[in-house]
């Protein structure tokens, strides 16, 4: 295991550790990002982007939450290394956005192995670690790897540009964040949810309605 990145895991979902005797069956812990997307291994992942950032980071779950609330956190790769921002037949992974850069502010980036549809994995690292890896798996595509990584990058700042947070500075002012919009939600919803009950009781018509209602939301 290198200090910048994890090896692919094996199938079989098990850590045997050493301990004294006899030896100690540890169950890996999964996070499950949504439907399909599964870090296999999120703790070795969480220990380890901590140290490539030098930010102490809390739990994996962070991860979670800057990939699911976050725009253009999911690239899908083939072995060419070439970028799509939906999958295709020729996806091989997916390489999500932790949130966080390296002491070089490279993006660290956690890479699942496309298996029928799934995706699971624990391998993680900055695009150049990432790309030395499918260069070792499919060497006679070197040429176009290297030709595409340069596409790669520059395609992930352009799809980060609108994000609120490119990256997590902070790990509190993120969730403190994520609050600030989970509150303005809350009470957009508030709001309608009477508006509806107004309209019933003054009779408004659905064009009315929806005027008062940009109205509200403007406000």
């Amino acid at each position: 295991m290198t200090t910048d990145a994890l090896a692919y895991s094996k199938k079989t979902s098990n850590v045997i550790l050493s301990i004294g005797s006899p030896t100690v069956l540890k169950q890996r812990s999964e996070l499950v990002i949504e439907n399909g997307v599964v870090i296999d291994d999120s703790e070795a992942v969480l220990e380890g982007i901590s140290k490539l950032s030098g930010k102490n980071i809390s739990s994996a779950e962070t991860f979670k939450k800057f990939i699911t609330n976050e725009k253009a956190t999911k690239f899908y790769i083939d072995n060419k290394c070439a970028c799509k921002m939906q999958p295709d037949r020729d996806t091989v992974y997916l390489w999500l956005d932790s949130g966080f850069v390296d002491y070089y502010g490279n993006p660290i980036m956690i890479s699942l192995l496309n298996s029928y549809g799934e995706y699971r994995g624990h391998y993680f690292g900055s695009f150049q670690t990432l790309s030395n890896a499918i260069r070792g798996f499919f060497p006679r595509n070197i040429k176009d790897i290297n030709r595409n990584l340069g596409g790669l990058r520059n395609k992930y700042e352009y799809k980060i540009a609108d994000r609120k947070i490119k990256h997590i500075e902070d790990e509190n002012e993120f969730f403190l964040s994520l609050c600030n919009k989970d509150e303005s939600l809350g009470t957009m919803s508030f709001v309608l949810e009477n508006m509806q009950v107004l309209r019933k009781l003054d009779g408004m018509t659905d064009k009315e309605f929806a005027e008062n209602s940009l109205e509200a939301v403007e406000e």
